[in-house]
């Protein structure tokens, strides 16, 4: 007769991170983690509300990991403007 193994099948939800954690995390302003949610730069973050937005923890650090691998310094400037008012990019 063959052993039944049981298994936990309970999962952990992810930890989430406010937009000054990935911040901390990327080394920029939170202003730029904002600009970047917007862009489509980050990965998708959980909507808790309105204007709630929480990022998964194991994410971002995938994310930072395969963008430093491709070379982070080169991030999409598409639509972004600089000082004086001029686009950025190509």
């Amino acid at each position: 007769m063959a052993a039944v193994v049981e298994t936990n099948m309970q999962s952990t939800p992810p930890e989430l991170l406010t937009a000054a954690d990935v911040a901390k995390l990327c080394g920029v302003s939170v202003k730029t983690i904002g600009r970047w949610r917007r862009l489509g730069i980050l990965p998708e973050p959980r909507k808790l509300g309105p204007k709630a937005h929480r990022y998964a923890r194991d994410e971002i650090l995938a994310w930072i990991t395969t963008t430093r691998e491709r070379g982070a310094r080169k991030r999409p400037t598409n639509g972004i403007r600089n000082r004086n008012g001029r686009r950025r990019g190509p």
